[in-house]
């Protein structure tokens, strides 16, 4: 008797212990799925500070400080393969006109709707970037000169069709112009690569806006271009 009061005993201790441990357990997985939720609430922040640190809040393409950075990389990595790497500097023509005659609101919608065709138009490991104001920057690994040329004229082609309606009214027929430079002629590193893209590019603005100049070309050859 004594003996079965005493395992009666044991067993409640027991059943009272498993239901202390079944509650610490629920407590933990409770604990275990807040903590779940918050690291990833975490990756979320950090997901969109990333994204904010290195896009255009208005175009939402890549911003130049991105660029730097993947120019520089996509160099190095072109010198070791030995492969060829463009860029294309590209500017809208009489951007000051387009937001004397539309507002700053009109000069942004174009804006937004140039960086959605440069996308558009963009090939896959292509690194499309808002420069600054109204200029765009395309990194091209992989893609010789006459390549790159091809590319920007059908750039041209496709921004010539664009419509961009702001305040129900569609804004005038947009242009641009276009400088290429590509490795291993136009340039000894990143930023001098750049530096003859922009310079192909003011020459483009030159010789006329609306049309595309390689780096290195005279400026007779160059008008002849696009």
């Amino acid at each position: 008797m004594v003996h079965n009061d005493m395992v009666r005993q044991e067993n409640q201790q027991l059943h009272q212990r498993i239901a202390e441990l079944e509650a610490l357990l629920a407590i933990s997985n409770r604990t275990q799925a807040a903590l779940w939720c918050t690291i990833e609430d975490l990756r979320t922040a950090n997901d969109q500070l990333l994204s904010l640190s290195i896009r255009d809040p208005l175009t939402g393409l890549y911003n130049r400080r991105y660029m730097d950075d993947m120019l520089e990389r996509e160099y190095i990595w072109s010198q070791r393969q030995q492969s060829a790497l463009s860029v294309m500097m590209i500017d809208v023509d009489y951007f000051r006109d387009i937001n004397t005659r539309y507002g700053h609101d009109g000069g942004d919608a174009l804006l937004r709707a140039l960086a959605h065709t440069l996308e558009s138009c963009a090939f896959e490991g292509d690194i499309v970037c808002r420069y600054g104001g109204e200029e765009f920057t395309i990194i091209a690994p992989d893609t010789a000169l006459h390549e790159a040329l091809r590319r920007a004229e059908a750039i041209q082609a496709c921004i010539t069709r664009l419509t961009v309606m702001h305040n129900r009214r569609c804004l005038s027929q947009v242009t641009v112009s276009i400088g290429i430079a590509t490795t291993p002629d136009h340039g000894a590193d990143a930023q001098s690569l750049l530096c003859a893209a922009d310079t192909a590019l003011y020459q483009a603005k030159h010789n006329g806006r609306n049309r595309i100049v390689l780096a290195g070309q005279s400026a007779l050859t160059a008008a002849c271009v696009g």
